[in-house]
C-alpha cells in the first residue's frame, strides 16, 4: 500500500498514487485512461509517470460538465396554506390458492406427488 503524502502540484511529473490524491479518479480509472490513449504515461522501471503537461492536456480535453437546473428553478416553493389530500391507500394484494398452480397450493405432509 502507498503512504499518503502531500502532493506538490508544481512538480514536473506525477505517479499514479499522486494522481489518485489530486484527482477524483481511482487507480483503475487512471490505468484505463492510459490504456485507451487518453492520458500519456511514461515508464521508468516499475514506476508509471505522467508529466504535468500531459495531465493538464488530458484535463483540458475532458468534456465540460452540464449544469442541470436546480430544484428551486424547476418547482415553486411550497406554500404553507396549501394542504395536500391524503394519499389513498391501496389494499395489499392477496394470494389466491389455485388448484391449477402448484406454487400456490398448500404443501401436504407425506409423499410428494
Amino acid at each position: 500500500m502507498s503512504r499518503r503524502s502531500v502532493v506538490n502540484l508544481d512538480q514536473f511529473a506525477f505517479t499514479i498514487d499522486d494522481l489518485t490524491q489530486i484527482t477524483p479518479s481511482s487507480r483503475s480509472q487512471i490505468f484505463a485512461d492510459i490504456a485507451a490513449g487518453r492520458l500519456k504515461a511514461r515508464k521508468s522501471g516499475r514506476k508509471t509517470w505522467i508529466l504535468r503537461e500531459d495531465l493538464l492536456d488530458f484535463l483540458a480535453r475532458l468534456p465540460p460538465r452540464e449544469i442541470k437546473a436546480s430544484v428551486a428553478e424547476v418547482a415553486p416553493p411550497p406554500s404553507t396554506q396549501e394542504t395536500r389530500p391524503a394519499a389513498a391507500k391501496t389494499p395489499a394484494p392477496t394470494l389466491r390458492r389455485d388448484a391449477d398452480n402448484p406454487l400456490l397450493q398448500t404443501p401436504t405432509k407425506g409423499r410428494n406427488r
